[in-house]
């Protein structure tokens, strides 16, 4: 394990994927088009009541996730992928949402920035193509302080959302400010502390950086609630509008293939894999129970839908495009 989690973090420096946002237009001479050799830039906009919901992409990332997926049967993840279209490695989205209230400018997560190479690093980019300023942000919500989450809050030393208040887990910022544990840390948890140093160093001198450490209520209609197992410090977040509900589920699922119909499934990454599977399955089934939206940082890009309960667990129903939401 500890060879693969090294083999995945060099992938991921190097970066192995397409990135989401677009290059420059190329001219085919002969067809007299322009032809666009990547995708387009990666904001999708949705409505929750009175609030605007941005989905903003980071990029793509190969996952060995047959490897990392503790609880499934021998050949179970190929099967599953099989059976969903899906290829293995799996191709995991990292997503950031910004949710605009008319009064707030909030963004929930900030993607990984400079830390994995090429494949992710467009929160920002993206963020500016859906038509805002990285100045204009208010708040910047952490689900938790990991590289892909909190790596895109930093340029060069620098804040890269010079405005923005920063709201993260308590216990987190307690871990990744420990000297002997960052002494200690290899390959992927070696960049999560890197990532929270540099963040501790942008934000926190000017008061910006504030640490969460139970249920709190961070702005009217954002809800803030601990949900480690993770990281230490694990936030899931609770925005309504006009009695419309989302759940910002950050790294509760990262496969969703199989962790929605199979919550006791764990990820190798999970801090406390016991305690994450507890926390899962609990929040899994108030949001179906509630028929609340869900969006989550790992689901494949807009990464937002419904769940519904299916036998002993739940089936993922993503949302449907549309162009007046």
């Amino acid at each position: 394990m500890k060879k693969l989690v090294r083999s995945l973090a060099m992938t991921l420096a190097l970066g192995v994927t397409v990135p989401a946002v677009a290059a420059a237009a190329e001219v085919d001479p002969a067809a007299a088009v322009q032809v666009m050799p990547r995708q387009a830039p990666g904001f999708y906009k949705w409505k929750l009541g009175e609030f605007t919901i941005t989905s903003l992409s980071d990029g793509t990332s190969d996952m060995p996730v047959d490897q990392l997926l503790h609880g499934p049967g021998p050949g179970e993840v190929a099967a599953s992928f099989e059976a969903a279209f899906a290829r293995l490695p799996m191709e995991m989205s990292v997503n950031a949402f910004l949710i605009d209230t008319g009064r707030q400018l909030i963004l929930v997560d900030a993607g990984g920035g400079a830390l994995y190479g090429p494949s992710l690093g467009q929160v920002r980019q993206n963020l500016i193509a859906a038509g805002y300023r990285p100045e204009q942000v208010d708040l910047v919500l952490l689900t938790h302080i990991h590289g892909d989450h909190s790596g895109g809050l930093v340029i060069e030393g620098q804040p890269a959302y010079p405005n923005a208040s920063i709201r993260v887990g308590a216990a987190d910022l307690d871990h990744y400010s420990d000297p002997a544990r960052s002494k200690a840390a290899a390959d992927l948890e070696e960049i999560n502390f890197s990532a929270a140093a540099a963040l501790t160093a942008a934000y926190r001198s000017d008061g910006a950086l504030v640490p969460l450490a139970e249920e709190t209520e961070v702005t009217p209609g954002v809800v803030a609630r601990p949900a480690p197992g993770h990281s230490q410090g694990h936030i899931v977040y609770e925005v309504e509008s006009r009695g419309e509900r989302l759940m910002l589920l950050g790294d509760l699922v990262h496969v969703p293939q199989l962790q929605f119909a199979h919550p006791d499934y764990s990820m190798a990454f999970d801090f406390d894999e016991n305690e994450g599977r507890a926390v899962r399955q609990t929040v899994l089934r108030d949001v179906a129970a509630q028929r609340q939206w869900i969006a989550g940082a790992h689901l494949p890009f807009p990464g937002m839908g419904h769940i519904i309960i299916k036998d002993e667990g739940y089936a993922y129903i993503p949302a449907e495009y549309s162009a007046n939401r």
